[in-house]
């Protein structure tokens, strides 16, 4: 063999770096076993804030000294190791997507006010919810209905941009223009919250753009507050410094609007306390367009108003008239020297506010926010500001050059310093040297941040050092989140999550458990499997599979990766497929023993022989899992890289590594000293000569028959049961102390759900369900996953007395979702399509590429088909997600390396294509690979067995798709590509070859 030493020092080496990049894991994992031991209370609960201050403690420490010559700190050995994904430790899985509605108003300028921009702006919304297209080219669509072509320069040639565009561009450069603004505002946006995540403190986050959209993904895995974290992710840190109204100067402006209120409600025959007469139809197309922006976010207190409208109020006037015929404007104020109201009154006051005649009764430059949060005693203040010139604030956040938290000088809590530039620094001295210009009437200044006033003290002094702070009812967690986000500065765009995944440490903990059974136990059945049927062969193999796991983790640990579940499988089901290229050489060996050849001389021609098949096979596995990598998300990612992996060093181990090992041990006894039968497999598949090209007819009748039932199976059932990945909605793993009955918690969240589509089933045990509904589905906003869980929380309370506890939740935004859909669907086209090709070059005769194809898509049809007749027989039930399309691409793999094997030896045999029947080379071909076929099959089946009983709940459906594919893939092969490459022979074979 040549290249031996080459081999072996490559396989030393490769080890001893596997080994070395593992060891990372190992020592990771055992520092965060003893900071649970350390973080337990008495009661054997672990405390999660003395786990993270202990491993905090470790954070620049050596913890592991690498053979007592390089130190490294906890932090570096975190980021060597064989990261865990969110479903494995739990934590949080965002989509943010940058929205550019705010960009193009801000590139509007004056124009964003006009009637045909803001009609253009809600007709893309409305068109972007069943629509592929970016939002930016709906708009442009929509503008241009509405204006017509070459228009779109009147929107946006301003000065702001003049420098790339005139009042003579056309749509095309008007549109590039755009499309560059809100590229460069999303690269922006990632940048900012890269720098708000790297302050956040989380170990191994996770932040990619997602590219051809406006997304960015974010992965925290361990976070325990998700409130924490969409306030960090959303919050746009657009900080700014303004006047504050004396309640004096617009008391006369509030009495007016009591006045009108008071009159429409005796016109409508109503209390003038109440607020009936405060829906105002003149005001529905301005609400609609409100409703319909989905920038729309909620206050802290759960307060909403577009704050960029929001009226006003006083109650110094208040005070003097609070007669028997006033407005809640006035009835319900809780202060005469602020607008002070309760929290639950808020509502009314806003209604009032946003009535078209209350906007046009206050001034111009006056806008009334809501205070952060409440008071303790659950009261909360609008405070009146005054904005500067054009509108805007005097000051804004771009004058920060700094920001500290830290306790407040009272002792009462947290604030954050803010230190400014020179030229804020000037604003600033002349902002509060006119505040306090009235030494009687000293005037409050307002610090907002996001349209949410945080602060609004009274100015004492003049402050000319350009310092100041904003202090309030702060945690120590908001005051250093505030300041984090105030250092990194603010987005350029609102941004909003489309796609939310969070999972419990419990139900992570369960993965991980069910991940390492499945893997340990079907590498011991493999391990056993190959010594029952190949002997002493089957041994070295056994030994190439070691090396093949070992140097899987190995590469996944130093190229960072991150070891997700179904990257879990994928390591379970590469062990099943890795042995296939042991198989395809032992057969062929075997082959060539029978012919008379001496070990040594079998085993060079088994190998030889054998290369082609393996190099074929392996080929369109990675092809099948490049195109999940690249076209996948997520987890998906983590199974394709995973199966890509596992695949090349099987190739590696199978190829090279046993060879070396069979040819040292047989250096001394050739033809004793290695065995490839036992007693079960000696006269097993020996001498077949089974005519399975007649029955072709047959099995295209079966095929298409169960296919047909499995359709009208699945129309039975109300179509495809898509999951929340492709349809939209939410869902919810949720556990109950006691048994539970599915359906009758169904019945009750119908109800809760507004009847709209709700699926309850089982997760693993009766205590676990799996809640999947699309109850404001197009609500993506924070308030709306408030009341689907609100709504979630008020069907679940009569079950079990209430006792129950949210594992994990899934949100998937309708939009996001047929991004998703139409994505896996390209992967199956891209796969079948890369694989004809493949095949069409390989065996340069269109039949075969043509026989392959129809095989995969047989399987693919068949799972979906078995899903739908499970279904209606009451078996089981299982949702199509992308786990499932990637359980569909791993058979389409699977298939194809089971067809091309066969196809191998039909090229092999095509010496002899003129010597014998074409059926009869055909049949010699699929009975010559039966016992490879069959052997493989087994072996891929007891894994995938394996994965379904020990992979927990979240891998059935994956592990069901593919025992379906497994078993019809193999049948495929034999029944259906073959034979269809002799059905669809040329006419120059037809003249030569008589075939019934």
């Amino acid at each position: 063999m040549r290249n031996k030493g080459l081999i072996i020092a490559l396989t030393v080496i490769v080890t001893l770096l596997s080994f070395y990049y593992i060891s990372f894991t190992y020592v990771a994992q055992g520092i965060q076993e003893e900071a649970v031991a350390q973080s337990k209370d008495s009661s054997g609960v672990v405390n999660t804030s003395k786990k993270q201050a202990y491993l905090d403690s470790l954070y620049d420490k050596p913890v592991y000294n690498f053979l007592g010559m390089v130190p490294y700190t906890y932090k570096e050995v975190k980021d060597m190791e064989l990261a865990l994904g969110l479903d494995l430790q739990g934590g949080m899985h965002v989509v943010l997507e940058v929205s550019p509605i705010e960009i193009l108003k801000a590139l509007a300028g004056s124009q964003a006010e006009s009637p045909a921009f803001k009609k253009a702006l809600k007709n893309a919304m409305l068109a972007q919810r069943t629509s592929q297209e970016s939002f930016e080219k709906l708009f442009y669509a929509a503008y241009k209905e509405t204006a017509g072509a070459d228009q779109l320069s009147r929107v946006f040639a301003n000065s702001q941009n003049a420098s790339k565009i005139n009042s003579q561009s056309t749509d095309k450069e008007v549109e590039k223009m755009v499309d560059e603004e809100i590229d460069g505002a999303v690269d922006r946006s990632f940048e900012i919250l890269r720098a708000r995540i790297d302050r956040f403190g989380t170990i191994q986050p996770n932040l990619q753009r997602i590219q051809g959209t406006g997304r960015i993904l974010v992965e925290l895995p361990g976070v325990e507050n998700p409130q924490r974290v969409r306030n960090l992710l959303q919050g746009t840190a657009q900080l700014d410094f303004y006047e504050v109204y004396h309640l004096f100067e617009i008391g006369s402006t509030l009495t007016e609007i009591n006045k009108y209120v008071v009159a429409q409600s005796k016109l409508k025959g109503t209390a003038a306390d109440t607020t009936d007469l405060l829906t105002d139809s003149s005001s529905t197309a301005d609400q609609d367009l409100l409703s319909a922006d989905p920038l729309a976010s909620d206050s802290t207190a759960a307060v909403k108003a577009d704050t960029s409208k929001v009226a006003k109020a006083d109650s110094t006037s208040a005070a003097d008239s609070l007669a028997a015929n006033n407005s809640p404007l006035f009835t319900l104020l809780k202060s005469q020297y602020n607008l002070v109201y309760d929290l639950k009154d808020t509502a009314k006051i806003n209604r009032i506010l946003n009535l078209p005649k209350a906007k046009a009764l206050l001034p111009t430059d006056l806008v009334f926010l809501w205070d952060r949060k409440a008071k303790k005693d659950g009261t909360i203040e609008l405070v009146p500001i005054k904005k500067g010139r054009g509108g805007k604030a005097p000051l804004s956040g771009d004058a920060i050059t700094d920001a500290r938290d830290g306790a407040s000088s009272d002792g009462r809590g947290y604030e954050i310093s803010m230190q400014m530039n020179a030229a804020g620094a000037r604003i600033w001295k002349k902002l509060t040297a006119d505040a306090v210009k009235d030494p009687r009437n000293k005037r409050r200044i307002a610090i907002v941040l996001d349209n949410v006033v945080y602060s609004a003290p009274t100015v004492q002094n003049e402050i000319p050092n350009g310092s100041s702070s904003i202090s309030g009812d702060f945690t120590a967690d908001e005051a250093k989140d505030i300041s984090n986000i105030l250092k990194a500065g603010k987005l350029p765009a609102p941004v909003r999550i489309v796609e939310e995944v969070i999972v419990g440490p419990t139900l992570g903990q369960e993965a991980i458990d069910s991940g390492l059974m499945s893997l340990f136990a079907g590498l011991l059945v493999v391990i056993v499997l190959m010594a029952l049927y190949y002997n002493t062969g089957g041994l070295i193999a056994d030994i190439a599979l070691i090396f093949n796991v070992i140097f899987t983790l190995g590469i996944l640990a130093s190229f960072n990766s991150v070891l997700t579940l179904p990257g879990l499988a994928g390591i379970v089901l590469t062990l099943g497929m890795s042995v296939d290229a042991n198989v395809l050489i032992f057969e062929r060996i075997k082959e060539e023993l029978k012919n008379g050849k001496s070990m040594r001389a079998a085993i060079d021609a088994g190998f030889d022989k054998a290369f082609s098949s393996i190099f074929d096979s392996n080929i369109t596995t990675i092809l099948t899992g490049t195109i999940l990598f690249f076209l996948g998300s997520g987890p998906i990612k983590g199974f394709a890289t995973t199966l890509i992996i596992g695949v090349l060093c099987s190739f590696f181990t199978a190829v090279y590594i046993s060879r070396v090992i069979l040819l040292w041990v047989t250096s001394k006894n050739p033809e004793t000293s290695v065995k490839f039968t036992t007693i079960i497999s000696k006269n097993l598949f020996q001498n077949l000569n089974f005519d399975f090209v007649k029955y072709r007819k047959a099995a295209y009748i079966g095929s298409l028959a169960l296919l047909l039932f499995g359709a009208a199976a699945t129309v039975m059932n109300g179509g495809i049961n898509l999951g929340v990945d492709f349809k939209g909605g939410r869902s919810y793993i949720v556990e109950f102390k006691q048994d539970v009955v599915a359906s009758d918690v169904k019945s009750s969240l119908s109800d809760e759900f507004k009847g709209t589509g709700t699926e309850v089933k089982t997760y693993g045990s009766n205590k676990k369900l799996k809640i999947t509904t699309s109850y404001l589905v197009q609500d993506e906003t924070e308030k709306g996953d408030q009341a689907v869980e609100a709504a979630l929380t008020a069907g679940l309370k009569q079950f079990d007395k209430g006792d129950f506890q949210i594992l994990s939740s899934n949100k998937v935004g309708a939009t996001v979702a047929d991004d998703i859909l139409q994505s896996s669907w390209q992967s199956i086209i891209v796969s079948l399509v890369g694989i004809f090709i493949y095949v069409l070059i390989r065996f340069r005769k269109w039949q075969f590429g043509f026989g392959g194809i129809v095989a995969l898509f047989h399987d693919t049809l068949m799972i979906i088909a078995m899903f739908g007749i499970l279904q209606l027989l009451g078996i089981a039930s299982f949702e199509v997600d992308q786990v499932i399309i990637a359980a569909l691409l791993t058979i389409v793999g699977f298939s194809i390396n089971d067809t091309v094997i066969v196809f191998d030896r039909v090229r092999e045999f095509g010496a002899e294509y003129y010597k014998m029947d074409m059926k009869d080379m055909l049949n010699k071909s699929i009975n010559s690979t039966l016992s490879r076929t069959i052997m493989t099959t087994v072996t891929v089946l007891v894994t995938v067995v394996i994965l379904c009983i020990f992979g927990g709940e979240s891998l059935r459906g994956f592990s069901v798709s593919l025992l379906v594919g497994v078993v019809f893939g193999s049948y495929s092969t034999i029944f259906i590509a073959i034979p269809i490459v002799l059905d669809l022979r040329s006419k120059s074979d037809r003249e030569v070859k008589k075939i019934d």
